[in-house]
């Protein structure tokens, strides 16, 4: 599937995370004369931080939704720790 939960989720939460950073960055500018020069870079590095754990959050809901359905049985659903094979390789 192209759109996945976790990945509906992820982006949610990024969007909303981003948007809750804008308004703290807003309403609370006072990095900029604790941090110098080195604010923007700061906030940078704190933006890419909260980015990365949105991706990983939703990577890991669909994880845990693959193997649920393979513990269901689903007989396209992965186990844990067992590899994707892509449909090229298993014509061959």
């Amino acid at each position: 599937y192209w759109i996945t939960p976790g990945s509906v989720f992820g982006v949610l939460l990024w969007l909303t995370a981003s948007f809750l950073f804008r308004v703290y960055l807003h309403f609370f500018n006072s990095y900029s004369q604790t941090y110098g020069s080195l604010g923007a870079a700061m906030i940078l590095l704190v933006w890419f931080y909260v980015t990365g754990f949105a991706f990983l959050v939703g990577g890991e809901i669909n994880a845990q939704i693959e193997h649920a359905a393979a513990r269901h049985g689903h007989p396209e659903a992965k186990a844990p720790g067992e590899k994707a094979v892509s449909e090229e390789k298993k014509a061959a």
